[in-house]
């Protein structure tokens, strides 16, 4: 049950940060696509990770896994996750808009950086807990 809690509580702050992330992701795609071109997917990926990741850090280590270890250790932590993630979500958006549309819209790769977030979001759950935020 503990568990099932914890799942619930990130799914919050996950969702929440999301959301933010999605939302810079198009904003930024939107107003600075055609000034970064063919790296546009990839720059703006990491700008919008940056701030939600930062954000989703804190709501994590306060309200989801409650730490009160030093947060030295786990910011360093939680940046290499980070770090992973941003990889693997403009790798496999990059993929998935050549292999599936061809369309680099904004809405069309809003789409896609949902489906591959999803994914990712379990691998980060288990990741987080057992050892970024680790009892």
């Amino acid at each position: 049950m503990q568990t099932v809690k914890l799942l619930l509580k990130y799914a919050i702050s996950s969702t929440s940060t999301f959301f933010l992330d999605i939302g810079l992701f198009w904003l930024f795609i939107k107003f600075f696509g055609d000034f970064f071109g063919t790296w546009a997917i990839l720059l703006c990926t990491v700008f919008a990770r940056i701030i939600s990741a930062a954000t989703h850090f804190c709501i994590n280590r306060f309200f989801v896994f409650k730490s009160d270890k030093p947060a030295g250790g786990q910011a360093l932590r939680y940046f290499i996750l980070a770090s992973v993630q941003m990889c693997a979500s403009a790798g496999l958006l990059w993929l998935l808009s050549i292999l599936i549309s061809g369309d680099h819209s904004p809405n069309t790769l809003a789409l896609l950086k949902t489906i591959v977030e999803t994914v990712i979001f379990f691998f980060s759950f288990f990741v987080q807990r057992k050892w970024v935020f680790k009892k």
